[in-house]
């Protein structure tokens, strides 16, 4: 059901166990860290693995999560998703997190945008 999108200057990649040393970074951050309230900074990289295992369960899932990903260079910057999606309700919940010396440039909402309209489009929601 999830794909991989695009957007003017990102591209959003499904994540995968190949996305884990970067999970690891994003998780152990600091500043990112700061500002989430549903996990824990990460304490190993096999623990970035678990978690991104949880992303990748069977169908039907109730979350999933994207690596924000820059067109220009292939650096990537951040995370996007959704969590606890009721199917009964159509709600869903959307997080995000980015480095901190990408804040302030418009990708989070670049990125939120293109994920909402998935929701929309593709998910029923």
């Amino acid at each position: 059901m999830f794909v991989d999108l695009e957007t003017e200057r990102l591209f959003l990649k499904c994540i995968g166990y190949d996305d884990a040393d970067f999970f690891y970074k994003q998780f152990t951050t600091d500043e990112v860290n700061k500002y989430l309230y549903d996990i824990e900074p990460l304490s190993s990289l096999e623990e970035a693995k678990k978690w991104i295992g949880l992303f990748l369960e069977g169908e039907p899932r109730n979350h999933h999560r994207w690596i924000v990903v820059l067109k220009e260079n292939g650096e990537k910057i951040g995370t996007c998703g959704f969590h606890r999606w009721n199917r009964e309700t159509g709600e869903i919940e959307m997080g995000y997190d980015l480095q901190p010396s990408y804040w302030r440039k418009g990708y989070t909402s670049e990125a939120l945008t293109a994920i909402m309209k998935f929701a929309i489009e593709e998910m029923k929601v």
